[in-house]
């Protein structure tokens, strides 16, 4: 073994060794729960319960931002495997046509998304400013996790930093602290904007993508740049032609 590494591999022993773990559980692609472990510096967790003696739980700006962190690098990156097989799908036009007479010849799709309980539901199917008549199947994907595992993983650290939470839990409209004003929907957007360029280099693909929440409460945004199209009748077409692009309204 190298001097270098020989050196690296000490350095991360001797970090494990000054740490506490915490095993964050998260669903894995067959549905079962997969550990991640989070080393904690005993350091940095005595500076910790220096700083948070006596603080505002609400007030705590840190926690809540290690909190969100932790959503993106533990929650959404167990997704990934699963994203990128299902943009794969759709960047290689892997639609279900139910009327064979159709050519594959999308090009403009539509994504919609909808949190439920546990799960981020998405769906795409082709644009219907562009194909309002097509017989193309949606294809769906079930992102899922388990809140209340990463939940108790959240309490383990305000444990460890021995932070009064109680003003927190014994609010009349205590639900949750893990998805306390957590901007999920910005987070997920994110997500998918980057997943969505890659894959669509990686394809060598054309396709043009909007995404939009299920119900349209907010607005639709460009999948390829993240612009905002407002929420018009013929929505997508309008934006793309003031874009000049035009394209024909139909598979062809």
């Amino acid at each position: 073994m190298k001097l270098k590494q020989l050196l690296s591999k000490l350095r991360y022993r001797n970090q494990i060794k000054n740490s506490i773990a915490l095993d964050f559980k998260v669903l894995n692609k067959s549905g079962k729960l997969e550990i991640f472990k989070l080393y904690l510096s005993k350091k940095k967790i005595n500076q910790q319960i220096k700083v948070t003696k006596g603080i505002d739980f609400y007030e705590f700006n840190y926690f809540w931002e290690l909190r969100n962190d932790l959503f993106k690098s533990i929650i959404l990156k167990s997704f990934e495997p699963q994203i990128k097989e299902y943009l794969k799908k759709i960047h290689k036009d892997e639609f279900i046509y139910t009327d064979k007479n159709e050519k594959k010849s999308l090009k403009v799709i539509s994504m919609y998304y909808h949190f439920y309980d546990d799960e981020i539901y998405v769906f795409v199917e082709p644009n219907y400013d562009y194909y309002p008549d097509n017989k193309i199947k949606r294809l769906e994907l079930h992102l899922k996790y388990d809140s209340n595992e990463f939940e108790k993983s959240l309490i383990q650290i305000l444990d460890l930093w021995q932070l009064d939470y109680s003003s927190f839990t014994e609010d009349d409209y205590y639900e949750s602290i893990w998805d306390f004003e957590l901007e999920i929907d910005s987070f997920f957007l994110e997500f998918m904007f980057k997943h969505w360029s890659k894959i669509k280099k990686e394809t060598n693909s054309d396709l043009i993508g909007f995404i939009t929440y299920a119900t349209r409460g907010l607005y639709t945004y460009d999948l390829d740049n993240k612009s905002e199209v407002r929420d018009l009748k013929n929505e997508t077409k309008k934006y793309l032609e003031n874009k000049n692009i035009y394209l024909k309204n139909e598979l062809s």
